[in-house]
């Protein structure tokens, strides 16, 4: 529309001076007229198309309190908030730009820097900014920021989700990376492969990622839970690798882990299942639970496996009711509960979200100030357009 909006504003003066040409002045307009004709931007371009959602909520916790005894956790929270545009510059090149307000496990991870313990370089709000190239029917080129290879959880649409808040693994790898990647599908597999700078950035060590994934039946859903799927039985099962090293200052860092992921949807039942092994030593650049009342002990050490199950049943047709589990395993050995009832008024893009979040560890302490002991009631609404 853009385009077409253009294009008639400058060939209006131009139709408009027709009437006073003279014999030489009509091939000095027929030439600019083919010239606007044959321009690249009114020929291939489209958008920018924009997009974006707000999910805001009501949480009362109460087990979260200080020294005191006061309550420290009850009012309004926004818990992600987005705006983002894709397009497309010429035939086979699109972008995608996104900023993300408040979500900060969604953002560009930025450089771990182990010397001091905390991420650096990174740039907050960023959560998007690629260019896809098509090479060919099943073969596609991401280059710039985007999340990388990674389990289906952390690739759902924030306001696509069943649940106010991602799973445990699709929080800690909903991180977007710096790099260049393959994609594409072919009958009922979708594969991805990523180079990214990885953990220390600029430097000469890369992080190597990969995903596959079969449509074992149907087709893999865009959304969490029933509402919205393709009709009929959908499984999908995927296996996922990454790799990272780093050595900055002195200190070594090593990641490897090996992932895999199941989701089915059959009518309105759903039900999908996680895993996530990490073999190697890999620090804080992995390993930071932020949970719901309080952040979790860590995962330092070796050979930690964390993993999450949930199902959802989808009646009265805008009403669906969800449940999931969280077996965090970390040093506290943290597990998280999630029980959501939710009412669609205008599908995903407008849902009331009633949420109850529960847990316990192996912490010591009191439960105010125990990682993972508490009890959170949330009221969420989510907006998308």
């Amino acid at each position: 529309p853009m385009n077409k909006f253009v294009f008639g504003a400058l060939a209006a003066p131009l139709l408009s001076a027709t009437g006073l040409a003279t014999d030489t002045e009509w091939p000095e307009l027929d030439r600019e007229l083919a010239a606007l004709n044959s321009a690249p931007l009114t020929q291939e371009s489209g958008g920018p198309y924009f997009y974006g959602w707000m999910i805001t909520a009501f949480d009362y916790n109460a087990d979260a309190e200080d020294t005191a005894g006061t309550k420290t956790q009850v009012g309004f929270d926004m818990r992600a908030g987005r705006i983002g545009m894709t397009g497309t510059v010429a035939e086979n090149y699109e972008y995608t730009v996104a900023y993300d307000f408040f979500d900060e496990r969604e953002l560009w991870r930025g450089v771990y820097d182990p010397t001091v313990g905390t991420l650096t370089d990174g740039v907050g709000g960023i959560t998007d900014a690629y260019a896809k190239i098509k090479i060919q029917d099943y073969v596609n080129v991401r280059m710039g920021i985007y999340n990388a290879a990674t389990l289906r959880s952390s690739t759902i649409q924030r306001n696509h989700s069943l649940f106010i808040d991602r799973s445990f693994l699709g929080q800690q790898d909903s991180n977007r990376e710096l790099g260049v990647g393959l994609f594409g599908n072919f009958s009922r597999v979708n594969w991805y492969l990523d180079v990214n700078n990885g953990m220390d950035g600029t430097g000469d060590g890369f992080a190597y990622a990969g995903r596959v994934d079969f449509d074992i039946m149907g087709k893999l859903s865009a959304y969490e839970g029933a509402y919205g799927a393709p009709e009929g039985t959908n499984l999908n099962v995927g296996l996922v690798y990454k790799d990272d090293s780093s050595d900055v200052g002195g200190v070594s860092q090593d990641a490897s882990v090996f992932s895999a992921d199941a989701t089915l949807v059959a009518g309105a039942f759903s039900a999908f299942g996680e895993v996530s092994d990490y073999d190697k030593n890999v620090g804080a650049y992995y390993f930071n639970p932020v949970l719901p009342g309080g952040t979790g002990a860590g995962m330092v050490g070796v050979n930690h496996t964390p993993w999450s199950i949930g199902a959802g049943y989808l009646f009265a047709e805008v009403y669906e009711v969800g449940f999931r589990y969280d077996n965090i395993d970390d040093v506290d050995k943290t597990k998280r509960y999630n029980i959501v009832l939710n009412r669609y008024v205008y599908g995903h893009d407008v849902k009331w979200q009633l949420q109850y979040t529960f847990g316990d560890s192996d912490a010591t302490g009191t439960t105010a100030n125990k990682p993972g002991e508490w009890g959170i009631l949330s009221v969420g609404l989510a907006l998308g357009f």
